[in-house]
């Protein structure tokens, strides 16, 4: 099923650039289609009055739209996929390139720390927080976290708390003063025996820790203090990889054996943690990148492939839903340009990219349905949107 979807994907895909050639560029410039007055006072019909425009019209010339909007929408998974479509069809985007401050190597990790910074790891170890306004894509560095451990590993506490892992096997706490808004060094843990691959934050006052030397460490933090302290350990006898929480009673640990995922739970947070089952990827691969997209998905990565999966909102059990190869899209460790190296969702229509350079960049595209309602318009001829338009009209 996944092939079959992939395949729609790509022949959906052909099907446009055939008729648009353009599509297929990295440019940013837009067809004459798209920069039309029709074009834009459909899209602003849609901004005004929602899709209820086009349901509420018996016109087939509509409808036929209309269905060919809802088919090309379904594939606006995530913002990475936005992001490649915007790319493919030359839709406009602004982007926030922050060259002040890079890092000196390529940007292995991106976590957001609340609605207004994130910080960025380079693979040199460099920790970087930068903040800004997610609305008007207006960014700025922030602080340096130095450690003189090697740093390879991060995740945001809170919004004032990041927790880091390095090599060495210890977790190191740093916190924001309210007041000068300066980043200090306030604790530091041992936590592993090797260094740690990854931090998975469960809730305020629990985070969990994956170490090279196959260990997964459950911490809490002692009621009242800003002490930490490990109150289980699990060993694995697949080699670990990756981590990530999904909710406060669920977290995933990635394995580097034949595409594996390992889930665990726990009742409730007065209960123990256990082993509640594996998932494959169907892959010989290593799970190198778990991340969360929501409550009902999350996204595994290898080198070579990328993997959705998700839970119905009446089921336990998570299904791998779609599957693409890393030649199939824009965000990879490849890369567009040969230079993408991690990226994350930072709000609906914001997408946060790192670059082998070490300079982050902020991309802001349309919402979805511009960005469908744009690739839709920019197949069918001046006529056709011309009686659109009207027939819009006439309904509003």
């Amino acid at each position: 099923m996944k092939h079959l979807v992939n395949a729609f994907f790509f022949v959906l895909i052909g099907s446009f650039q055939a008729i648009h050639p353009a599509a297929s560029s990295s440019s940013f410039s837009s067809s004459s289609s798209i920069e039309s007055d029709l074009c834009r006072k459909i899209i602003g019909l849609f901004h005004d009055f929602g899709e209820k425009t086009f349901i509420a019209s018996d016109s087939p010339t509509v409808a036929t739209f209309f269905k060919r909007f809802e088919k090309v929408k379904h594939f606006m998974t995530d913002n990475n996929a936005k992001f490649d479509w915007c790319r493919r069809f030359n839709i406009p985007m602004t982007v926030r390139i922050l060259s002040e401050h890079a890092h000196t190597s390529r940007i292995d990790r991106i976590v957001k720390i609340d609605h207004k910074s994130f910080v960025t790891l380079s693979l040199g170890g460099e920790v970087k927080v930068w903040a800004g306004d997610a609305r008007v894509n207006d960014w700025h560095w922030v602080a340096d976290l130095a450690d003189r451990a090697y740093i390879c590993t991060v995740a945001a506490l809170n919004s004032q708390t990041i927790v880091t892992g390095c090599h060495g096997g210890y977790l190191v706490l740093w916190e924001q003063d309210v007041a000068s808004g300066v980043w200090k060094k306030v604790s530091q843990l041992e936590g592993h025996t090797h260094a740690i691959l990854g931090i998975a934050v469960i809730d305020k006052d629990t985070i969990v820790t994956a170490g090279s030397e196959d260990t997964i460490k459950i911490w809490q933090r002692v009621l009242g203090s800003q002490v930490w302290q490990p109150v289980d350990i699990f060993s694995t006898t697949n080699r670990l990889a990756s981590i990530a929480a999904l909710d406060k009673n669920t977290f995933v640990t990635g394995h580097k054996d034949n595409g594996l995922i390992r889930m665990w739970s726990r009742k409730n947070p007065q209960s123990s943690w256990r082993n509640s089952g594996l998932m494959y990827c169907g892959s010989d691969c290593s799970i190198e990148r778990l991340e969360k997209l929501d409550d009902k998905n999350f996204i595994a990565e290898s080198y070579k492939a990328r993997f959705f999966w998700t839970k119905k909102s009446n089921e336990r059990e998570w299904h791998l839903s779609k599957m693409s190869t890393k030649r199939d899209t824009i965000i990879s460790y490849g890369g567009f340009r040969n230079d993408i190296c991690s990226w994350i969702p930072f709000d609906q229509d914001t997408l946060i990219v790192g670059y082998s350079s070490g300079i982050p960049r902020v991309w802001k595209f349309p919402s979805v349905q511009e960005i469908t309602l744009r690739i839709v318009l920019r197949d069918l001829s001046e006529a056709v949107m011309q009686k659109i338009y009207d027939e819009l009209v006439d309904l509003t």
